[in-house]
């Protein structure tokens, strides 16, 4: 949670407008995901929520395919809710990849140098760097840079649409699928320091998971359209209203603490 001396202004004065082309995701994205996104804005005229990013580091942390729609649509500004990545309390997670399709494992093998470890424990799939449990078996996948391997996989597999787990959910979730595709557990320095090299890590590597967030901020893409002042003056006079954490809100679960901007 942000600091309890900070007032609800302060929280949305860390609200920033920035140019789109100023900040870079670090993942990929999904285009049908972008091409709704897109739909959705020109048909409501509005962008909801703000986005997660490091504008000193020029690096998304959540959003991106809210920054790539407004490009999309070229739109010249974003908001931002601007967290310094290294310094922020944030937990980063990972999305593991579930399977019912009983071919997944028959096409990796095919396609990639696979090897099965003799006992099964949920907990091993962090020892690995990239690894598949297979009818609660383990097999390791050990090829050269995790990421590049997953990125690598999941183009192979993209027509059978996995479902995205959170690691966090692996132990309640294992029965639920054929196959789950696991990576080891990785930390934000790690990511800035590949991000910095120019690579994007495949769509719904990284989950993060800030102390807060703001929604509902409905900003006009016409304001977004014309100049920062416009946007920031817009901003003004909202409040915030806590609805506390570990909520769904439009089919979305959030862990951290939500405040829904009014006015």
């Amino acid at each position: 949670m942000s600091n309890d001396s900070e007032s609800h202004s302060e929280l949305l004065s860390r609200i920033e407008i920035v140019d789109v082309y100023s900040i870079e995701p670090h993942e990929e994205y999904i285009p049908e995901i972008l091409e709704k996104l897109v739909h959705d804005i020109m048909v409501s005229k509005v962008l909801k929520d703000p986005i997660l990013a490091d504008v000193n580091r020029g690096f998304v942390i959540d959003g991106t395919h809210r920054l790539l729609a407004l490009r999309k649509l070229n739109i010249r500004y974003i908001p931002v809710l601007n967290l310094d990545y290294l310094k922020e309390k944030i937990l980063l997670g990972r999305w593991f990849r579930g399977f019912n399709n009983p071919d997944v494992l028959k096409i990796i093998e095919k396609n990639f140098d696979v090897r099965q470890i003799n006992k099964f424990d949920i907990g091993y799939i962090d020892k690995l760097s990239l690894s598949i449990i297979y009818n609660k078996c383990i097999y390791e996948i050990p090829l050269g840079e995790w990421y590049v391997s997953l990125k690598n996989i999941d183009r192979l597999l993209k027509n059978f649409r996995p479902d995205f787990i959170a690691d966090s959910l692996i132990h309640e979730k294992i029965d639920e699928y054929i196959s789950i595709i696991c990576y080891r557990k990785i930390s934000r320095n790690e990511i800035l320091n590949i991000f910095n090299r120019g690579f994007k890590f495949s769509y719904k590597t990284t989950r993060h998971i800030p102390s807060y967030r703001i929604l509902g901020i409905n900003m006009p893409i016409k304001y977004l359209m014309e100049d920062k002042d416009r946007c920031y003056s817009y901003l003004r006079g909202f409040k915030l209203r806590n609805v506390g954490r570990g909520v769904y809100i439009d089919n979305r679960y959030y862990e951290e603490e939500v405040y829904i901007a009014f006015k």
